[in-house]
């Protein structure tokens, strides 16, 4: 998600991450229930996945390219273990474009 800061506070912008697929419940092998333990502490991951990129709160966003005041794209990593890279234009584009209906 996107937030705005200013003087009247903190508003939310927009959701950045684009919604996936939902995918099919199957049958969970052992390997992926330690891993859904390991990432998530849960133990059933069958209706529990966010229509986010991250499956968990975000630790740290860090600067891939660009400069401070000139980013170009951002590097995320949450608890979930994934690490994902936002490109900043386009995502600033996606957000110019969003109406309200």
């Amino acid at each position: 998600m996107a937030f705005r800061f200013s003087d009247e506070g903190i508003q939310y912008v927009h959701q950045l991450d684009v919604k996936s697929e939902t995918k099919t419940a199957g049958k969970l092998t052992a390997m992926k229930k330690f891993q859904d333990i390991d990432r998530m502490a849960t133990t059933d991951n069958t209706g529990s996945r966010l229509q986010t990129v991250h499956q968990n709160c975000i630790n740290e966003l860090r600067i891939y390219k660009g400069s401070r005041g000139n980013a170009t794209c951002l590097s995320s990593i949450g608890r979930d273990g994934c690490l994902v890279f936002w490109d900043l234009p386009t995502l600033c584009k996606q957000i110019s474009e969003l109406t309200i209906s």
